[in-house]
């Protein structure tokens, strides 16, 4: 949000939510996920953390991500 709107935007937003963010707790299953779902790239600059996201989202069967990066919508589409 930073990058996309403004620094300032982004921190009223982290205050915001703040409020409401629950914490999901990873695990093993979550790690293995992520280094599967990392594997499996073969596009330049898709980071580890990326792929811990989708593993996330899906453990959890999380609707999404809010992120203005495209990856996590054409991960979202494979499902």
């Amino acid at each position: 949000m930073s990058y996309k709107v403004s620094q300032k935007a982004a921190k009223k937003f982290l205050k915001t939510a703040r409020e409401k963010l629950v914490e999901l707790p990873l695990n093993e299953e979550i790690m293995v996920l992520a280094d599967k779902i990392f594997l499996a790239q073969n596009k330049k600059g898709i980071s580890w953390i990326d792929c811990l996201n989708v593993a996330v989202i899906k453990f959890y069967k999380l609707e999404g991500i809010l992120s203005f990066d495209k990856f996590y919508s054409k991960i979202e589409k494979k499902k």
